[in-house]
């Protein structure tokens, strides 16, 4: 703004249009916006550091249908296609787990006891997690349905954990045009997909071993 101060993140919880009003359809942090979505609708999440224990960010799980929207929904990140993105850069949403947690991303309940269907993340970079990225847990019910990952950074210089995403029991997930780099530490030695799959699509991804 014109006194010289940071512009405040914001994340706006939204159907349709721009957000009106802070506390209701904009936040500060992430986990709100998540809590005051309805099911079907859209979180969009502006360019920024989301960090571990800095307020209400990660980890996040998401138990209901919506998108999750970073800035940079609908580029590609790859390499081979020559993408200018910048892994944790200052056009991306960047959620960061600062090796404190385990997972960045949690796709149903963590008992496996439900599981949304039709959850779309795209347009973040995502790292510093000390097991998955993004993970759905051991089902005991019906498989995840409809999961779209894609334009998405996993990894960089605090890592990708464990896995860079673990998905258990999906049908009919689309996991694409996402760049996944691993670091060379212990812990984030594999990218590991468990697909317990029906009929899911896993293309035009590209790995890279620092």
């Amino acid at each position: 703004d014109r006194t010289g101060r940071p512009r405040p993140q914001c994340v706006t919880a939204t159907p349709a249009g721009p957000a009106t009003a802070m506390g209701v359809d904009a936040f500060y942090q992430i986990l709100p916006a998540i809590s005051a979505v309805d099911a079907g609708g859209l979180v969009r999440v502006a360019a920024g550091s989301y960090n571990a224990g800095a307020s209400s960010n990660l980890p996040i799980t998401i138990t209901k249908s919506f998108t999750l929207s970073g800035p940079q929904a609908g580029v590609d990140p790859r390499p081979a296609v020559n993408s200018t993105r910048i892994p944790g850069g200052p056009e991306e949403a960047t959620l960061d787990g600062l090796n404190a947690i385990a997972n960045l991303i949690t796709i149903g309940d963590v008992d496996g006891s439900f599981r949304p269907a039709d959850v779309v993340i795209e347009g973040f970079t995502l790292r510093g997690a000390t097991a998955d990225a993004v993970q759905s847990p051991a089902v005991t019910s019906a498989p995840l349905t409809g999961l779209v990952f894609q334009h998405n950074i996993i990894g960089g210089p605090t890592g990708s954990g464990d896995d860079g995403i673990q998905l258990r029991a999906t049908d009919g997930a689309y996991i694409a045009y996402n760049y996944i780099q691993l670091s060379a530490s212990p812990n984030a030695a594999t990218v590991h997909f468990v697909f317990d799959i029906i009929e899911d699509r896993f293309a035009r991804c590209f790995l890279f071993l620092a």
